[in-house]
């Protein structure tokens, strides 16, 4: 019995981080409708490569960017 007590809190554990990374990731679909990720390819050494991501606010408060991660 304890057994099937534990993996049915098992289950609805893992549903649940199911439903939320879903949710997660449904947020940042429509906070960055252009995707997070930009590939330059090959770049010649002394170009200057640019890209922009638009970012769009989906809730009522001030949006506040407070770092930016570079690839190693």
């Amino acid at each position: 019995m304890i057994r099937v007590a534990c993996i049915l809190l098992a289950a609805s554990v893992f549903a649940a981080q199911v439903r939320a990374n879903d949710k997660a990731e449904e947020a940042e679909r429509r906070m960055f409708p252009d995707g997070t990720i930009h590939k330059f390819g090959k770049v010649q050494r002394g170009t200057v490569a640019k890209h922009s991501f638009r970012i769009v606010n989906t809730d009522n408060t001030t949006m506040e960017i407070t770092s930016v991660r570079l690839p190693a």
